[in-house]
């Protein structure tokens, strides 16, 4: 019986050095967004348009998990904040999903409005320019679609 006792050590040890390593290595969950959050991003998104595809590449990393259903979901619950579009792009199988944000002018601002954000902060993103991912196909796509006036993409 003797032999037993080292042995369980000897496990012992090699089980706390294994946990250890195992323990070091294992990344934090990471919560799913909500739809609250989602629909913030898409409002604090820079520019007057927002795709699916610039909004997986550059949103804060909490929602990049996004899927396009959600987006899709998130977006048509910012009725107040503009519109999602479909639009079809040349060379692209699947219409396009577009998030074209209302002028500041055209949003009444009123206290339902300011619990996602105020209209400072909506105007400073809005006057930015479009993220890199919205091409001239898509900006031909909208303006031809007649979602855009023609001289909405000049600078």
């Amino acid at each position: 019986m003797a032999w037993i006792i080292p042995s369980l050590k000897y496990e012992h040890a090699t089980f706390q050095f294994i946990n250890g390593i195992v323990n070091a290595c294992i990344d934090k969950e990471n919560k799913q967004p909500s739809l609250e959050d989602i629909k913030a991003a898409v409002i604090f998104f820079p520019g007057p348009v927002v795709t699916y595809r610039g909004f997986k590449q550059s949103a804060p990393r909490a929602v990049r998990t996004t899927a396009e259903q959600e987006f899709a979901t998130a977006c048509s619950h910012l009725s107040s904040y503009g519109r999602l579009v479909n639009v079809r792009v040349p060379r692209q199988t699947k219409p396009t999903k577009v998030f074209l944000k209302a002028s500041p002018e055209d949003i009444q601002w009123n206290l339902e409005s300011l619990q996602i954000c105020n209209r400072e902060d909506y105007e400073a993103k809005w006057c930015l320019p479009p993220h890199s991912s919205v091409g001239n196909a898509i900006k031909n796509a909208l303006v031809s679609a007649g979602h855009v006036a023609n001289d909405f993409f000049c600078v």
